[in-house]
């Protein structure tokens, strides 16, 4: 398709048909946006490729001349998808074009009368009101620059005519009100109000008057520019008070076209004189400050002589369309794609979820990223506290996630074990795990009453020792699997059987009536292990398993794989191994735990309790999510001087103390260390009164005594401007902090610094106390200020 290199290339997108717009050049053609389809893409010059997988197909056309022409596409459905309004240079009529038009309406639409033949600079349709037409003329003789056609006012004469006679260069109508506009003229931005009258309510005097246009999904911003290269925001709630832009744009070539995006908010497209590529900003404002960042673009194609028009699609809010001419004035379609963020996060199903616009795809993965947003979680959990106060209050603050039950179930755990050790101190150390209970040595009674007492406290650290209170709330709660195991577990069959029959009549299934009769039947009357084994495949429930197979007393193999399922949780595989396994207990916890401690699982505190075992157990569990407030916030609760100086439990802790540090949460930070009894001492250090840099003699963090280096530190390394000097005996001040801490001693006091508050001066401590217990006044030559000292302030440290 040849364009003729006078005349500007327009392309405007359908409001109503999603894959259409108009290319206006010397005519006015329609175009459909299909897939690339061979049988037509080389029958006509006049279609288009504009990508490798999209081609602009040519379905009608009108106004063949070579003039310039202004169209705007008329954005309701009454009078059919496909009508504009057109107006052609050297016309005194703005014609209404309607095509396509399969529905019985008014094949004549009267033309509207503009009277003499003038520029027109801008054609808009009232986006809410939309048989309101407003024109921005060029100035010509006494007549009005705006002019508002009303189409359902039945007269071709305007229904509006402003009260502008210079030119106007370009107007907006405001998207949240029918009756406003805004409009530029010589040198002044004008707001117009029709309800109240045809003057200007408001005007400004402004150089950036050309293309005005009004962000669609933003409609307090908007955006103009001079002219030449740059461009003016403005804040539309803001501009009748401030009466100037909020912010700029500079180019380094003249502007030859601006355009919001129209399906989505803060987005400017910008095009330059010859510029190969149209940059696309995103504004973003944050606490009444807007910042604008340059989105990078994507396209394949080299442009010879730059972009001579462009448009938004319509819907696709990533994506340009561009024109452009060769050497030829061979005008070409082609897509610019916006390679913009997108928004990823992970579900806890274990799905990467990408959000780009209004779409959002979904892509199964391995494995969850650790480190997606576990920074932003720390930080939360922090300001609340957490790990600083009792164990219980941390559960607040987790929240209901999958991936984060098990720190739930630890600090659930640490309340129970001390709460254990209250009513158990003789026989039971205080966070001890299940694997330090089973080995440890038999008190002054007997193996086999020190047994007894190693399984209730093993139960009552897996919360089954009174079970009866456990299995009334898990059912309670719906949970009738696990409460009838752990009633069967207990031999309490006729409460599993209740449990089971309850199930049956609330989830309106026989399934669960079926189960109570193999309880009431004993372990003899089953046929063989066979026919059991059989009627075990068909369960799917991993707790009706377990309680099925400890019924049918089935064999090692079968049970082993009871105890080892992993759908069941760890406190109640425990306690289900303790029952089906005698003499195999002890060696199955410590695979047990070895296992659990290679997971980096937290449910497997419940195995290797606050021992060195943890210290394993955390460090796979930081890999695993990167969590070091959770590992650190509970390891210092132990009571083994061992294991807090770990090598690998000191690294954790000078981790979390730098995060902190780093996110300025200085509170948090002096709480976690009064947690950890392990304070820190204060670094003190004299700063530069010119550059606020450290004062030390020596490239240390500490300085060295003015007593030591009297003559030394006289100027700042940083800037070399000259250190303060002590006003009573000229010398440079620099200070020891072991030697001139506030402890109460006044020989250690003697070379810290005052400073009066009035006139500036000061000096050290000893030698001030000196002056002014005989001089009132300031030791500064010619210096006539009354320091004030308080009477006792040197009395405290006699």
């Amino acid at each position: 398709m040849t364009s003729n290199p006078n005349l500007d290339i327009i392309i405007k997108w359908s409001p109503l048909v999603e894959e259409d717009f108009i290319l206006v050049g010397n005519a006015v053609n329609f175009y459909h946006l299909t897939s690339v389809d061979t049988s037509f893409k080389n029958r006509n010059e006049n279609n288009f490729n504009v990508s490798e997988s999209t081609c602009a197909k040519l379905i009608g056309s009108i106004s063949n001349y070579p003039k310039e022409k202004i169209i705007a596409w008329y954005p309701s459905i009454d009078f059919g998808p496909y009508m504009i309004a057109l107006l052609e240079a050297d016309s005194n009529q703005i014609r209404m074009i309607r095509l396509f038009d399969q529905e019985n309406r008014p094949n004549v639409i009267p033309s509207l009368n503009i009277g003499s033949s003038k520029k027109c600079n801008q054609m808009e349709w009232n986006p809410i009101k939309t048989t309101l037409l407003g024109l921005g003329f060029n100035k010509f003789e006494s007549q009005n620059s705006i002019c508002i056609w009303d189409l359902g006012y039945q007269s071709n004469a305007p229904l509006y005519q402003l009260d502008e006679y210079d030119t106007c260069y370009s107007f907006a109508w405001n998207p949240q009100s029918s009756e406003v506009l805004f409009a530029s003229s010589e040198n002044r931005l004008s707001l117009f109000d029709l309800r109240i009258g045809l003057k200007p309510i408001e005007s400004l005097k402004t150089e950036f008057i050309h293309e005005f246009s009004i962000d669609q999904k933003n409609s307090y911003i908007a955006a103009s520019h001079d002219g030449n290269n740059k461009i003016a925001l403005w804040d539309l709630r803001k501009v009748r008070d401030s009466k100037k832009p909020i912010d700029f744009i500079d180019e380094s070539k003249q502007i030859k076209k601006i355009q919001f995006c129209p399906s989505r908010s803060n987005r400017l497209a910008v095009l330059t004189e010859n510029a190969n590529y149209v940059k696309v900003y995103r504004l973003d404002e944050k606490n009444e400050i807007l910042t604008k960042e340059q989105i990078q673009y994507q396209t394949n194609c080299k442009f010879v002589s730059g972009i001579n028009a462009f448009s938004w699609h319509s819907k696709d809010w990533n994506k340009l369309m561009t024109g452009f001419t060769d050497s030829l004035n061979t005008l070409s379609l082609k897509d610019f794609i916006i390679a913009e963020y997108s928004h990823i996060g992970v579900s806890a199903d274990e799905r990467l979820n990408v959000a780009f616009n209004d779409k959002m795809c979904s892509f199964s993965i391995s494995s969850i990223n650790p480190e997606i947003e576990i920074g932003e979680k720390i930080k939360q959990r922090a300001l609340k506290s957490y790990g600083i106060h009792d164990f219980l209050s941390n559960i607040n603050l987790i929240s209901n996630d999958k991936s984060e039950q098990e720190i739930k179930y630890l600090w659930q755990w640490l309340h129970t074990s001390s709460k254990l050790h209250e009513q158990n101190q003789d026989i039971y150390e205080k966070f001890s795990g299940i694997k330090s209970i089973l080995f440890t040595v038999s008190p002054d009674v007997s193996n086999q009453d020190f047994n007894e007492v190693k399984k209730e406290l093993i139960l009552k650290l897996c919360e089954w020792y009174n079970w009866t209170e456990i299995v009334s709330k898990l059912e309670t709660e719906g949970e009738f699997e696990r409460a009838a195991c752990i009633a069967v577990f207990n031999n309490g069959i006729d409460r599993a059987s209740e449990i089971l029959k309850n199930a049956s009549i609330k989830k309106n299934s026989n399934e669960y009536l079926a189960l109570t009769l193999p309880l009431i039947y004993n372990r003899s009357t089953l046929n063989n292990k066979n026919e059991s084994s059989k009627i075990l495949s068909k369960l799917s429930n991993p707790y009706i398993k377990a309680l099925f197979a400890y019924k049918m007393d089935l064999d090692y193999n079968e049970n082993e794989k009871i105890y080892n399922d992993s759908n069941i949780l760890l406190p109640d595989r425990v306690c289900i191994a303790m029952n089906m396994l005698k003499n195999e207990f002890g060696s199955h916890i410590k695979t047990l735990t070895n296992s659990s401690i290679k997971e980096g699982s937290l449910y497997g505190i419940l195995l290797t309790g606050l021992t060195a075992d943890c210290i394993d157990l955390f460090q796979y569990y930081i890999n695993r999510t990167s969590d070091v407030q959770t590992s650190v916030t509970a390891i210092i609760n132990s009571i083994c001087p061992k294991i807090l100086s770990n090598k690998f439990v000191d690294g954790w802790i000078k981790s979390y103390r730098n995060l902190l540090d780093s996110w300025m949460l200085w509170e948090q930070r002096a709480q976690f260390d009064v947690k950890l009894s392990r304070p820190q001492a204060a670094t003190v250090y004299i700063r530069c009164a010119s550059c606020g840099s450290n004062l030390s003699t020596k490239k240390k963090h500490r300085i060295q005594g003015l007593e030591n280096n009297a003559n030394n530190g006289i100027a700042c390394q940083s800037c070399q401007k000259p250190s303060l000097r002590c006003s009573v005996c000229s010398l440079y001040m620099t200070v020891d902090p072991s030697k001139s801490a506030f402890l109460g001693n006044k020989d250690k006091m003697t070379y810290w610094f005052l400073f009066c508050q009035k006139c500036s001066h000061g000096g050290h401590l000893g030698h001030l106390e000196k002056w002014f217990r005989t001089n009132p006044e300031c030791p500064v030559m010619n210096c006539n200020c009354q320091c004030y000292v308080k009477e006792d302030f040197f009395e405290e440290f006699d």
